[in-house]
């Protein structure tokens, strides 16, 4: 055995080529009756990529239709069989007001990544929805979705946006414009993951 060096190893069912294999393939069996060989890697289930976007500064808004934040991320992914899991997690209040987020993208779409059903006056499209009469909250909430609303590999940006009824909405505090020790100022951060199909 001293002639043979590296490239075959001993295994309990005999001698394994190592040289054999492919950059990325595993050793396996390679089905029922035969030999155990080098193949690919089984797919699906791969994070391709992982972006993050995150937002410190205090936001306010007192629009009624959905506006930008300022938090947003861009990905391209790498092939349209991928899904794209986000994962917000937002910080805000309002201002004696009713509070509403939502997820929204655009590139190859323009339409919602998650939008509720409508219902009579009730606000739509509202990924989550916060209320504080008193202006004293500062609501933590985590909004988690997979997307795989896109039909080719161009960037998509998603964007976290805001609107209120009255009179205005915060991200990253509370509605009171106190800044005594109990008044807590956040951050928001919107997370994208391409994962393999």
């Amino acid at each position: 055995m001293s002639g043979i060096v590296g490239g075959i190893n001993l295994r309990s069912s005999g001698l394994v080529n190592n040289s054999s294999a492919s950059d990325g393939q595993v050793f396996t069996g390679t089905g029922a009756g035969l030999p155990a060989g080098f193949e690919a890697a089984a797919g699906g289930g791969k994070v391709l990529q992982c972006l993050q976007d995150v937002l410190t500064a205090e936001f306010s808004t007192s629009s009624t239709t959905f506006v930008d934040t300022g938090l947003s991320q861009v990905i391209t992914p790498a092939t349209t069989s991928s899904k794209i899991l986000l994962i917000a997690s937002v910080s805000g209040g309002g201002s004696h007001a009713a509070a509403e987020c939502r997820i929204r993208f655009s590139g190859t779409s323009t339409a919602e990544a998650y939008i509720g059903d409508a219902a009579g006056l009730s606000g739509r499209a509202a990924s989550f929805g916060m209320q504080d009469t008193h202006g004293t909250t500062n609501f933590a909430m985590t909004i988690v979705f997979l997307d795989s609303g896109f039909s080719d590999t161009s960037a998509i940006t998603y964007k976290l946006q805001l609107s209120t009824q009255e009179p205005s909405s915060y991200l990253n505090r509370m509605g009171d414009t106190s800044t005594g020790a109990d008044m807590t100022r956040a951050a928001s951060s919107l997370t994208v993951i391409e994962i393999g199909a």
